[in-house]
């Protein structure tokens, strides 16, 4: 059985519903349109929601922001016939062994034939019940209404035809017009991307032999700022600055030369003397410049008919002795 409270709010929509039924053949009524239109979902606006035996408790929030509890029987309104629950009918609790909520769903055990097996149905509680600004009631459907949209006779059927495109692709004329026009869209493709590519080749070549050039000029206008810093400091600086700029020791220049007098006396005894005198003169270009002079005796003796050879040595400008042939 319903509660006081769902039972008044009941039978308001009830009410209210068949007033409307009644008045719609003559004319509009605001009222009802403003009183049908504070049903608000359950879903939006009912929280807090408890499955009591039967009766199903909820939070109901009014338009006003405030909050109400109430409570219906679901037994009342709900039914159970070939394995389904169903608005509108009773009693379904007597078919089901337990039943509970999940969400907004009512959800019920049943066995058929007394047997160990059970099965489940489950049944949406948001389609038809409604929030009336902090009361839970049930909508009521116009079954007239139902039935009479739901009846053939009174409506019109139109046949349209509509194109078969597998038969339509699969025609000689559309295939052949298909890779005609996939091979124009290829060639286009084609063409274009070879355009781009070749514009993008060029452009990087340009870039390429500025970057090139531009390097070289750097390099080059390097090079010969450091050739005339050199020549304008090389035609300003000294004899000395230039030796030490250029290096020592770079080269040597030797001139030199010798000779070699001897004189033989042969008296029996005899005696020979030899005299050799010799000149060197070199010239080393760097940070020395010198003069060497050598003058060297050398003396034989000769007797008993032979003479002794005279070997004499001279002192070149680079300090090596060098052996001087001796005249017999």
């Amino acid at each position: 059985m319903f509660s006081a409270t769902s039972t008044s709010s009941s039978a308001t929509s009830f009410s209210a519903t068949s007033t409307t039924t009644a008045k719609s053949s003559s004319s509009f009524s605001s009222s009802h349109f403003r009183r049908e239109s504070k049903h608000l979902l359950i879903q939006d606006t009912c929280t807090k929601l408890e499955l009591r035996g039967t009766h199903l408790h909820v939070d109901c929030h009014r338009i006003d922001g405030s909050a109400a509890h109430s409570h219906i029987d679901l037994d009342e309104i709900i039914g159970f016939i070939d394995g389904r629950l169903e608005w509108d009918l009773k009693g379904f609790s007597k078919h089901c062994f337990e039943y509970a909520l999940d969400g907004f769903f009512l959800v019920v055990k049943y066995r058929l034939h007394e047997g160990e097996k059970y099965y489940i149905a489950r049944l949406d509680l948001c389609t038809r019940l409604r929030n009336a600004d902090g009361i839970l009631i049930i909508i009521e459907l116009n079954k007239k209404l139902s039935v009479m949209l739901s009846e053939v006779p009174w409506m019109k059927f139109k046949v349209i035809a509509e194109p078969d495109l597998s038969v339509f692709a699969k025609h000689p004329v559309m295939q052949e017009t298909l890779i005609s026009i996939a091979e124009t869209t290829v060639q286009h493709v084609t063409m274009e991307m070879h355009k781009q590519l070749t514009i993008a080749m060029e452009s990087a070549i340009s870039i390429v032999t500025a970057s090139a050039m531009r390097h070289v000029s750097e390099q080059m206008e390097i090079l010969v700022q450091d050739v005339v810093g050199c020549a304008s400091a090389s035609a300003s600086i000294t004899e000395a600055e230039r030796l030490h700029i250029y290096g020592r020791g770079g080269s040597i220049y030797g001139n030199g030369y010798t000779y070699g007098h001897s004189h033989v006396h042969g008296n029996g005894n005899g005696y020979a003397h030899g005299h050799e005198h010799g000149h060197g003169h070199g010239h080393e270009r760097g940070h020395e410049h010198g003069h060497t002079h050598g003058h060297e005796h050398g003396s034989a003796h000769a007797g008993q008919g032979y003479i002794q050879h005279a070997q004499s040595y001279s002192t070149l400008a680079n300090g090596a002795k060098k052996p001087l042939a001796a005249h017999s």
